[in-house]
């Protein structure tokens, strides 16, 4: 009897606890609504994006090297993670094994860890300027200054590209007349046959496009598809599945 009622007086806390937090939620959520958060919340995010739109092309002008690529991993990984909050309130957060992520992070990658890697190099461009690029206009990307939430879809779409762009056709050319031991990235082979061509550009981009597309795959519709589905967390298969365009 002792142990029944020991139980029952922890249910019903466990349930008063539940309530006090419930409500607790429900007014940040009413406070965080209101125009004076939301005009705040604006205003911080207005500042934040011009200033990240000035480093940006300031950096790229004065510090091409350095200064830049530094500036460009603080301002992803912050970004990423302040969506990752976010979308975990709004059940969005398996946004984040998209190939956007993934692209950037193997950029990051070779940028800081392996940057004389030809390959990751070659992967990371195609990337950036493909399914990246055309993200920008599949998800109607757009530059505005008071949306954080906009802000970081243009870094993780737009960001790469340039960064990969500026590597490809602004530091390597420069490099190609330094020391061998003064080059910081890897030297573009030429005169390749066929076969080398056709895996450095095609093969290996395949390799990195499946294998995120079986992790993908083992997480939404294995290890976490019973979560998604009773906790009604949104993805973007089921985002793009939703799409009149897509249905039969």
């Amino acid at each position: 009897m002792k142990a029944q009622k020991s139980m029952e007086n922890l249910l019903k806390r466990k349930d008063k606890l539940e309530r006090i937090l419930q409500a607790r939620r429900d007014e940040i959520k009413f406070k965080m609504s209101r125009v004076p958060m939301l005009k705040f919340v604006d205003k911080i995010a207005f500042v934040c994006g011009v200033v990240i739109s000035w480093m940006f092309a300031y950096l790229l002008g004065r510090y091409p090297r350095d200064y830049f690529l530094i500036f460009f991993t603080i301002l992803i990984i912050p970004l990423v993670f302040f969506r990752w909050i976010r979308y975990m309130g709004m059940g969005m957060h398996y946004y984040l094994i998209d190939l956007c992520y993934f692209s950037t992070a193997l950029i990051l990658y070779n940028i800081w860890l392996d940057p004389r890697n030809e390959a990751l190099l070659r992967i990371g461009f195609l990337s950036s300027h493909g399914c990246l690029a055309v993200s920008i206009m599949a998800f109607r990307n757009s530059m505005v200054f008071h949306d954080m939430d906009c802000i970081t879809s243009m870094s993780i779409h737009a960001a790469p590209m340039l960064i990969t762009h500026h590597i490809r056709w602004g530091l390597i050319p420069q490099e190609e007349s330094w020391p061998e031991d003064q080059r910081k990235f890897a030297t573009i082979s030429k005169d390749l046959t066929a076969e080398s061509y056709f895996k450095l550009m095609l093969t290996n981009s395949l390799i990195f496009y499946f294998s995120w597309l079986i992790c993908y795959a083992i997480v939404n519709f294995v290890i976490s598809y019973e979560k998604i589905q009773s906790k009604n967390y949104n993805t973007l298969y089921l985002w793009f599945s939703q799409k009149p365009y897509w249905r039969a």
